[in-house]
């Protein structure tokens, strides 16, 4: 490896014992030999610290840092900051790529300049079945304003198969370096993915697009009764009035926008799910719904032009809540959740 390697793979950690070493033997088993490993123990307390020392004591390539738990975006500024690559990235230690990654990923980055590559995924579920998400791009390179306008509203629609997650691009450190771009902390707000890319492509000149699925997503059962949070819809609108403001005074383009609405439509729906599945009083539980459909700025998010880009099932969802149908939309959402 040369002093200053090619790509530095940054992997916060925390209490992920049992899926670790199947991470981080994917990464090191990489074609591209060029890289630098930074685990970012984010305070573990189950075994991720032993298993994080011992790799770092078999492989050279590999740095462990060990740091007091301050939760996923945090962790990966700290990566961040220790990395010396021309190139980074950041994969989730629960997670595993394709061997081929990061060697399709630079060499995509070398060959167009660009500041940003996205590859595709597959999901792995806890049985171990794969399912690859298709990607289809309309062009393999965008330029210039076409990273903002064209590609950086279909992540956050998923139009194209590609998404938000910062675990599925490859990024040059100097996007980081020159303008200090970081993650901010998914404990303030709702999505750190989605907020950092509005940032990250406001300064993108050029982005580039490997098709192929490349990462292991995993997939794992959760809990929405153990998700539900009172203030969440509150969290969901302050998410939402951020990224428009951060928009308007950035000029990012009108369809950013509209993206962005889309997604914090799902956040909604979400949260109307956690609802649903909350250990509430059934009286309690129709009166925090109520309050999502009622909520005035929801309301204002559902213009036509918005709507246009849902999927189906939920452009009549939310054309219900519009016309203030809100026993049809509670009806069409226990349908979907049972």
């Amino acid at each position: 490896m040369t002093a200053s390697p090619l790509v530095s793979v940054v992997i916060p950690v925390y209490n992920v014992e049992a899926y670790l070493p199947r991470c981080l033997d994917s990464v090191i088993g990489q074609t591209c030999r060029d890289l630098e490993i930074l685990l970012i123990d984010d305070g573990s307390t189950d075994g991720c610290p032993a298993i994080c020392d011992a790799y770092a004591e078999k492989d050279g390539r590999i740095k462990v840092i060990h740091k007091q738990n301050a939760g996923l975006g945090m962790a990966r500024n700290t990566g961040i900051e220790a990395a010396a690559g021309r190139y980074i990235c950041f994969f989730d230690s629960d997670d595993y790529v394709d061997a081929t990654l990061l060697e399709k990923g630079t060499a995509r980055a070398e060959a167009t300049g660009a500041d940003i590559v996205l590859y595709g995924y597959f999901t792995v579920d806890e049985a171990g079945r794969i399912k690859p998400c298709p990607v289809s791009v309309p062009k393999p390179v965008f330029r210039d304003g076409e990273a903002a306008g064209e590609l950086l509203p279909a992540l956050y629609t998923y139009e194209f198969g590609l998404g938000i997650s910062a675990w599925s691009k490859l990024f040059s450190l100097s996007l980081f370096r020159e303008t200090g771009l970081r993650f901010r902390s998914e404990r303030e707000t709702v999505s750190e993915d989605a907020f950092f890319l509005l940032e990250c492509f406001s300064r993108v000149r050029t982005a580039a697009v490997v098709p192929e699925p490349l990462y292991g997503y995993a997939v794992r059962g959760t809990s929405l009764s153990r998700s539900y949070r009172p203030d969440r819809q509150e969290k969901n609108n302050a998410f939402l009035a951020s990224c428009l403001t951060y928009c308007r005074e950035n000029g990012l383009p009108e369809a950013v926008a509209v993206g962005l609405t889309v997604r914090y439509h799902a956040f909604t729906v979400a949260t109307l799910k956690q609802i649903r599945a909350a250990a509430l009083p059934k009286a309690e539980k129709r009166k925090a719904l109520r309050a999502v459909f009622e909520d005035p700025f929801l309301h204002t998010t559902l213009g036509e032009t918005v709507l246009a880009k849902e999927k189906r099932t939920l452009r009549l969802f939310y054309t219900l809540i519009r016309r203030r149908r809100y026993r049809a939309a509670a009806l069409l959402l226990r349908l979907k959740t049972s």
